[in-house]
């Protein structure tokens, strides 16, 4: 794909359907649900849901103890 200045455009990464697992630090609460993962070239991830703003502030917060479970 070229942009208006020639130049080869990079596509963008693929989105991959994952379900995501978190269990507070006590382990009394799990949460469970289907995110998109955007997987960086610097294997950075970036997690999108339209259920929830405060569950990607826990994935945050929680992150690296976040679990991911790939749904294929």
């Amino acid at each position: 794909m070229l942009n208006r200045q020639g130049r080869r455009q990079m596509k963008p990464p693929e989105l991959e359907p994952v379900s995501i697992l978190i269990a507070d630090s006590d382990l009394r609460r799990l949460i469970y649900y289907e995110a998109i993962i955007q997987r960086m070239p610097d294997m950075e991830c970036i997690a999108s849901t339209p259920t929830s703003d405060t569950v990607l502030d826990l994935i945050e917060e929680l992150h690296p103890q976040v679990v991911l479970l790939d749904s294929r």
